[in-house]
């Protein structure tokens, strides 16, 4: 008796291990469907020309978001982009821009360096802003005046971002703001170069070499393009400079130079000054400004390297 019983025992195992291996084929199947049924919509999506069944599109894609899968949610991922990006208008990106902040905040590393890159097409392509018939109340539309434009989600996730302890997410962040910032598809503030000021100077970065190869080529061209844009970078030299004399004595941040990242301001204002200035255009590099700027700073650190510097600048 008792070794029937185990015999029964075994056998029941052996079944459930069957079962088991017969769910994860089909499971693997199902996979491989949805990911070559992607592939087609990837396909379909990189021919010009109205798409036949838009709707059946969708419906493949969204589905492929409900995998646990991260190939198949990356492929998904794309092709819900590049079905966003054909539109001529953004009430695509606007209807799907709720899931790709919800891949970006809670998904695999790739998968949300993905959504990043395309929520920063959307704004290239895009105004991303909710629009309103002329004269009607936003209440009337259901609109709620309190929730954030697409484009103002997106600008506060970029911002957000360069504080990431990844890399490689500060590193696309503060791209994407670059790229967004060179092409006026945001307003250029003082606050966000400020903001990119310090994470390029930040000791946290200084092995960072794509962003600060990225970040020296942009900061010299977007001071070049105008001087609307120097006095924008005149403005986030007096931010930068207040966040450094405030930061917490265990913030990386305390540890930047300021005169250094003033130095480096004073470079940006002449030498893109000169730039322009060869093109017979009159500008005034703001020495005095900077001189200004830099002495309430270095009263609270006044050390003989710091004033020898400081005297340079006048």
């Amino acid at each position: 008796m008792a070794l029937n019983a185990i015999e029964g025992v075994k056998l029941s195992e052996e079944e459930h291990e069957d079962e088991a291996n017969i769910a994860n084929e089909e499971s693997l199947k199902q996979t491989e469907a949805k990911l070559r049924a992607l592939e087609v919509v990837e396909a379909l999506l990189s021919h010009k020309g109205e798409l036949s069944d838009r709707q059946q599109i969708q419906m493949a894609v969204l589905n492929g978001f409900t995998s646990s899968n991260s190939v198949l949610r990356a492929s998904a991922l794309q092709c819900l982009s590049v079905l966003c990006l054909r539109e001529k208008e953004d009430d695509e990106a606007l209807r799907f821009l709720p899931l790709f902040v919800q891949v970006c905040g809670n998904d695999t590393a790739e998968l949300r360096l993905m959504a990043m890159k395309c929520m920063v097409d959307f704004l290239m392509a895009f105004r991303m802003e909710d629009r309103s018939s002329e004269g009607e109340n936003p209440e009337e539309n259901g609109n709620d005046s309190t929730t954030p434009s697409g484009k103002a989600l997106i600008l506060s996730l970029l911002l957000d971002n360069l504080l990431h302890s990844d890399s490689e997410m500060r590193t696309v962040a503060a791209e994407g703001l670059a790229r967004l910032l060179f092409c006026a598809r945001i307003e250029a503030e003082p606050e966000i170069l400020s903001k990119l000021l310090l994470l390029f100077f930040n000791p946290a970065t200084e092995d960072d070499d794509l962003h600060r190869q990225s970040m020296s080529v942009f900061f010299p061209a977007f001071a070049a393009r105008s001087q609307t844009n120097r006095s924008l970078f005149e403005e986030a030299l007096i931010l930068t400079l207040n966040a450094i004399s405030s930061a917490p004595s265990v913030s990386p941040i305390a540890s930047v130079d300021p005169v250094e990242m003033s130095l480096y301001t004073f470079y940006l204002l002449e030498v893109c000054s000169g730039i322009v200035a060869s093109l017979n255009i009159l500008l005034r590099v703001p020495t005095s400004f900077l001189s200004l700027t830099l002495a309430p700073t270095l009263a609270q650190r006044p050390t003989a390297e710091a004033n020898r510097r400081f005297g340079d600048l006048k």
